[in-house]
């Protein structure tokens, strides 16, 4: 949680100090979306704690995630600040492959996770037009796996990771769209554990992010 409240206080610290700005503008909103995922196809060969080979088990398909939430932005002349508060569902399905365990062949499990995504997006405003790019922090609130009945299976889910995104808006009276790509640092499934052995599928999740907002 320290890492939670850091989070917080860097944004305040870039965000407070421009409302000094005389000139200033700041809107608040709400915007609401889906995204999906890219993963390059990759599967785990697990192991039991003799280092015998137990199953395979691969990504079958990233689902499409919802998010809603808050928006508020600081308007400087053409620059603008936009930090965001959103509610982050999505889920992933798993096939296994057996080795030891013929039951497993085809067995399709699911993972659902809830997440606090916090962007940070600073850019520029030409008329409707805009660009932006900044950090985000993804924030685990609770996940659901099915993977918990498969046996040494645990999960172990950092409480907040990072990442960063970038991309273009239009505005429209009140209403923003927003098309964006989100890239992070940590390896694609780094909560899978299974006999006390961590696993990940040695590849960072890449996003593609469409938002509807509206600014009251």
């Amino acid at each position: 949680m320290r890492r939670v409240f850091s989070l917080v206080l860097v944004i305040a610290g870039l965000v407070l100090p421009s409302l000094h700005q005389l000139d200033a503008q700041v809107n608040i909103g709400i915007r609401a979306g889906l995204s999906t995922t890219h993963l390059e196809p990759r599967e785990l060969l697990i192991k039991d704690q003799n280092e015998l080979d137990l199953f395979l088990i691969r990504v079958k398909e990233i689902n499409y995630g919802v998010h809603i939430g808050l928006m508020f932005r600081l308007q400087m002349n053409s620059f603008f600040i936009q930090p965001e508060f959103l509610y982050n569902s999505h889920s992933v399905d798993y096939e296994f492959d057996e080795v030891q365990y013929p039951e497993l062949q085809g067995l399709v499990l699911s993972e659902r996770f809830q997440q606090i995504d916090i962007p940070l997006m600073m850019g520029f405003k030409f008329g409707f037009f805009r660009i932006n790019a900044g950090p985000v922090g993804h924030i685990n609130l609770n996940a659901v796996s099915d993977l918990t009945n498969q046996p040494g299976f645990r999960s172990k889910l950092d409480d907040l990771t990072l990442g960063y995104q970038a991309g273009i808006g239009i505005d429209i009276w009140n209403i923003h769209l927003d098309f964006r790509y989100e890239g992070n640092f940590n390896n694609y499934g780094e909560h899978i554990t299974f006999f006390d052995r961590d696993y990940d599928f040695s590849d960072t999740p890449t996003r593609l992010i469409a938002s509807l907002g509206f600014v009251f």
